[in-house]
């Protein structure tokens, strides 16, 4: 199976919010599973990844940069103290290439880490646990051991922005983000959950299959239904930047909190959803409506 190289002809208005979103191609398959049966990392791997994160240095390295994300900034995050400090929490980390967010967990005093992906990924300690997104969907919406509101801390990194490109294989939707930000509400603890967020910021772009950028338009739909509590490394500028390269990721930090405790009845047919949304005068979600409201297709 090979990511699709363009969005379909139909589904392209839903993509760019009727054309308002400009588009771009910079392809990218990495729906091949990992060779050898999935990545694996060993107990003496991880141990030394831990001491690693644990070190004080760590906190202050301005330069430690990846994909976008400055890890010194989410080390303060976790860190006791911090807008998301994770000692004593259970911690989900969507999306996951090498440890090192599980690593800074652990360093920090996490109770217990789950990793979320779409690649087979092994990790050998007892406080670590890797599951696929299609079971952790159908877990948090109601399956067997349901893991909905399971968690203290969620956290996702450069993860949800190609969600719905098929760009791992996943399955096409138009708003896959934010439906990728609904299965994080619904794993969150109600009260004092929180979301470790970054996504790149820029003017609005898809830029098929890679990722998409976050301006005025889409931002504040990703946003909608938490609390912001905080938002480290941010620059204003840069949200309307229009020479900004895309490819040159800025990704501040978003702490947020889920704005409300109750999970709302859902319309069920997402047919009938997807129909609202290419109405014109229905193709946007409120900035204050609640993340329960989103419609989310049934899960298989």
């Amino acid at each position: 199976m090979s990511a699709p190289r363009s969005p379909p002809a139909e589904l392209l208005a839903a993509y760019t919010l009727g054309g308002r979103v400009k588009f771009d191609h910079f392809y990218v398959d990495e729906a091949a599973p990992f060779p050898g049966g999935g990545a694996q990392f060993g107990r003496a791997y991880i141990d030394d990844c831990i001491k690693h994160a644990s070190v004080s240095e760590h906190l202050q390295v301005r330069s430690w940069v990846a994909s976008g994300v400055a890890r010194n900034l989410v080390a303060f995050a976790l860190a006791a103290g911090g807008p998301a400090a994770v000692h004593g929490r259970d911690v989900v980390v969507f999306g996951a290439t090498e440890p090192w967010v599980e690593c800074l967990v652990l360093a920090q005093g996490g109770a217990s880490v789950t990793t979320i992906e779409y690649k087979t990924v092994t990790y050998e300690h007892p406080k670590l646990r890797m599951m696929n997104v299609s079971e952790f969907e159908a877990s948090v919406y109601g399956g067997k051991g349901s893991l909905a509101a399971s968690f203290d801390v969620a956290i996702a990194l450069s993860a949800f922005d190609h969600d719905g490109l098929g760009r791992y294989g996943d399955r096409l939707h138009p708003d896959g983000d934010m439906l990728a930000m609904r299965t994080a509400w619904r794993a969150l603890r109600p009260g004092n959950g929180r979301l470790l967020l970054s996504v790149p910021i820029g003017p609005d772009r898809l830029v098929w299959n890679l990722h998409r950028r976050y301006g005025q338009l889409r931002l504040p739909r990703m946003l909608a239904g938490w609390e912001e509590v905080a938002r480290l490394g941010w620059d204003e500028k840069r949200i309307s930047d229009e020479a900004a390269d895309h490819r040159r990721r800025f990704e501040p930090l978003f702490i947020l909190a889920r704005n409300s405790t109750l999970d709302l009845n859902l319309p069920s047919s997402w047919a009938a959803w997807r129909s609202n949304m290419e109405n014109p005068e229905c193709n946007t979600v409120s900035s204050t409506q609640d993340a329960s409201l989103l419609p989310i297709p049934h899960v298989t």
